[in-house]
């Protein structure tokens, strides 16, 4: 066989591997983009230029816990409001509240199965 064949067989191989790795890095990039795209994105409250921010009242509300329970941590998203309590028996509890009104939305506890 001829040398000059087998090296532009080399060659042309090697310029497909180059053009395939870089067809699936575009391939790639284009299918994270619309993914993204595709994802819901908190959007902040528009401001109008030389403005303040627009702030929403949420009012004042007394939550009442369960006896025994504590609030370990809090989680503010929206008009919602995640309370994680718990106890000193080992119970958890998840409460969801809306901001607006206080009142619970739902609650979740936390138990270990027996």
């Amino acid at each position: 066989m001829n040398h000059g064949f087998l090296l532009a067989l080399v060659i042309g191989m090697g310029v497909l591997i180059v053009v395939g790795v870089v067809a699936l890095g575009v391939a790639m990039m284009q299918r994270g983009a619309s993914k993204a795209e595709n994802q819901p994105v908190a959007v902040p409250t528009a401001v109008v230029a030389g403005s303040e921010a627009a702030s929403v009242n949420f009012g004042d509300h007394d939550i009442a816990l369960p006896a025994g329970f504590k609030l370990d941590s809090f989680h503010g998203d929206g008009n919602r409001l995640l309370l994680h309590l718990s106890n000193g028996r080992g119970e958890t509890a998840i409460w969801v509240l809306d901001m607006l009104s206080g009142q619970a939305i739902g609650r979740y506890t936390l138990k270990t199965a027996d």
